[in-house]
Order: C-alpha cells, then structure tokens, then sequence
C-alpha cells in the first residue's frame, strides 16, 4: 500500500505576518495616548523623574524597602525607555505604598503598555507577552488599578478622566459600546469636559460608519 503524503499546513506569508505586525504596532500607537496622559500626571505630582526575555525583577525584600516615591521614579524611568515589564514591580510598589490616586493611575498605564508591548523578532514587530491570556490579565489588572485610582480621586474631574482613560481600554480591547457607556458617563460627571463630549461622538461615529465630527 502507498504511505498517504501528508499534508503540511500552509506556511504563514510574509504579507501576513506584515500585516499582524502593523495591527500591533497600531495597538501600540493607540496606548501610547494612555501612555501620555499618565506622564502628565507625573509632572503634575512632580516626581522627578528590554528586553522581555527574562522579565528581570528586583528581589523582592529590595523592593519592600524602597521608598514609594523612590520605586515611582524608577518605573517612570523604565517606561521612557519602553521597558514596560520591566517597570511593573516598581510602580506595583508604589501604588501599594501610597493611598493617593495617582499611584493606582500610573501602574494602570503601565500595566496597558505592558499588555501591548513588542519587540523585534526577525524584523517583524511581535508582542512581548507571551501569550493572549497573560495580555487580558495585564489588562484586568489595569482596570481594577483605575478603580481604586477612582476610589481615591480628589474631585468629580478626576473621576471623569479615569473613566476616559477606562473607556478607552475598552475601545483598544475591541469593547466600543462598553467605551461609549463610559464617555457618556464621564460627560455626566464633568459636563464641562469637552474631551469627554468628543470621546463620546467620535466613538459614536465610529460605531455606525459615520464620519468622524468636526
């Protein structure tokens, strides 16, 4: 009897590895707007301010005592210089140092670049998470910090930009109707907030095909 030839799965393309590597590097583009607004809010407080191979981390005993403000700085340091993973046990500390809002806010960015950080393999940009389940956890993680960064909020303002910043996780993570409930609150909370009344009607546009106002 003849052995059946067995079939090989067809090899990727290139084109379509190429195309996977601008979905991420647009992903990667849009937390960086996050990204943004959490290094806003450290000149704000004024805090002075790769590889994902081994996910390198200080022990922990070093970590417990440093300083807040200290392991705050280190993390911003890292994040500038794109090293996201690497950040996350320095603004963990400082968060679970500190009782103000800020230190939750700036981990949830760090926890949302985290999730779409990427690196370089053969040329092509690739995820540096190591696989999708550890991407949604980094961002459960994120949003749970913008809740307890909501808890701690000094004003109604704040509040109202901690739910900019929530909704537009959910729009990155392919949830625009979760996003759009989340705009239109924080245009309740803020209704002063054109940012929000934007967010709102550009995600509006976005949901029924309709070009983007004005």
């Amino acid at each position: 009897m003849k052995r059946r030839a067995r079939r090989r799965a067809p090899r990727q393309s290139r084109q379509l590895r190429v195309a996977r590597a601008r979905r991420w590097r647009g992903a990667a583009a849009l937390v960086a707007a996050l990204a943004a607004v959490a290094l806003g809010g450290y000149a704000a407080a004024r805090f002075a301010l790769r590889s994902n191979a081994k996910r390198a981390a200080p022990p922990a005993d070093s970590l417990a005592a440093m300083d807040p403000i200290q392991a705050l700085n280190r993390g911003v340091a890292l994040g500038r210089q794109q090293r996201h993973f690497e950040s996350l046990p320095y603004f963990r500390r400082a968060a679970a140092g500190s009782a103000g809002w800020l230190a939750h806010w700036n981990f949830a960015a760090a926890l949302n670049n985290a999730a779409i950080e990427v690196g370089s393999r053969n040329g092509l940009a690739v995820p540096a998470s190591r696989a999708a389940i550890e991407r949604i956890d980094l961002t459960r993680r994120a949003l749970a910090e913008i809740a307890l960064a909501e808890r701690d909020a000094p004003d109604r303002r704040t509040v109202a930009m901690l739910e900019l910043v929530r909704g537009q996780t959910m729009e990155l993570w392919g949830f625009p109707l979760d996003a759009l409930d989340l705009y239109r609150r924080a245009a309740r909370i803020d209704s002063s907030s054109a940012t929000a009344r934007r967010r709102e009607a550009d995600c509006r546009a976005r949901l029924w095909g309709e070009p983007a106002p004005k």
